[in-house]
């Protein structure tokens, strides 16, 4: 008796400091050691981050189903407290509030939706008559059930502790990336670009506006994303593009590479991009430059 008292005492003190550990683990899931490699922890975010998208899809894909049982558990809930209220059942009330408010399906509704949708109906109206009166009556009595659903939504308190998963941020590298603005600035925008796209050339005046309207604020980022298989001289202007950058004349070239886009390349590339007193060095170190293909990786 006496050792089951002791047992009894180590069992009351173990048990909080295991809800303790579990809270904890619960917290912050993120930085739960999934494996040990030769003393190398192996996290819970890196296996996150590791996969990325695809698993963020499936979080958005579980959540979305937990809010659409949510909402019909709320539903069923609000229309078991208004039967409540009104001293009647559940049946009642939809009867009284849905059913009974909907007008009937007139023969003239159903002769207009089988004729709009004839071609894709092989059978005559009269076979499919009550059919299409049913389906219209179930589209009025769901539509009504909504309307009356938020109605007492309205007038109830609901609070959702339902909370949607967090969003998914790509690890993206931009050391040695041409820029615009403030390069320690607090927002980045990083734009990946093809030089014969003409929705990446339509947006261009949008970059430049937001640059003026955040000036110190925003720092624009450029990276390649050139669609060979669309456009036949997206990389060859991608690696002209970066042999100007090796000279400091990035955004000058640019310019005129979306200034003559989409028909650009081949003649603007093989024309001297740069002018000035330096012109004819620039020009023969970006010749150069792209005949030694020391941009094509950068470009990829």
């Amino acid at each position: 008796m006496r050792d089951l008292y002791r047992n009894s005492h180590l069992i009351i003190f173990i048990l909080p400091v295991c809800l303790v550990f579990s809270v904890i683990a619960c917290r912050d899931p993120d930085k739960k050691t999934l494996a040990v490699v030769g003393g190398s922890v192996i996290t819970g975010r890196e296996v996150e981050t590791a996969l990325g998208r695809p698993l963020s899809q499936l979080h958005q894909q579980i959540y979305t189903l937990q809010r659409q049982k949510l909402d019909e558990l709320i539903d069923e809930r609000l229309l078991s407290e208004e039967a409540k209220r009104r001293g009647v059942s559940v049946e009642t009330v939809v009867e009284r509030e849905v059913n009974a408010k909907i007008l009937p399906v007139t023969d003239d509704e159903i002769s207009a939706l089988y004729n709009a949708n004839k071609e894709r109906i092989p059978v005559e109206l009269d076979k499919v008559r009550e059919q299409i009166r049913n389906l219209l009556r179930d589209q009025r009595l769901a539509a009504q059930k909504r309307l009356f659903i938020k109605s007492l939504r309205e007038n109830a308190k609901i609070v959702s502790y339902l909370k949607l998963p967090p969003a998914f941020r790509a690890e993206l590298s931009v050391i040695g990336e041409p820029f615009r603005g403030l390069e320690n600035a607090p927002v980045t925008i990083v734009k990946f670009e093809d030089f014969q796209c003409p929705y990446c050339k339509q947006v261009q005046p949008t970059f430049v506006d937001l640059l003026k309207r955040y000036d110190g604020k925003l720092r624009l980022v450029h990276k390649d994303l050139p669609l060979e298989a669309i456009h036949a001289q997206a990389r060859q202007a991608a690696e002209a593009a970066r042999c100007a950058d090796e000279q400091g004349k990035f955004w000058s070239y640019h310019d005129k590479l979306y200034a003559g886009s989409p028909k650009l390349v081949s003649s603007y590339c093989t024309k001297r991009p740069f002018r000035g007193n330096s012109a004819g060095s620039h020009w023969h170190a970006h010749i150069l430059c792209q005949w030694a293909g020391g941009f094509r990786k950068s470009a990829a």
